[in-house]
């Protein structure tokens, strides 16, 4: 298991290999939970 995770290559990956990903921003502090959940996602959560 490769727990060095590079976020950019991970980011160029999913873009690249997955045609259903979006990527999108969050201001500190905003609240994500009800953006998720109208939408059925699944998030993963990256902090830079």
């Amino acid at each position: 298991m490769n727990i060095n995770l590079d976020l950019s290559v991970f980011m160029r990956d999913l873009d690249k290999n997955c045609s259903k990903a979006q990527k999108k921003s969050f201001q500190k502090g905003e609240l994500i939970t009800s953006y998720i959940a109208k939408r059925n996602q699944l998030c993963l959560l990256l902090s830079r």
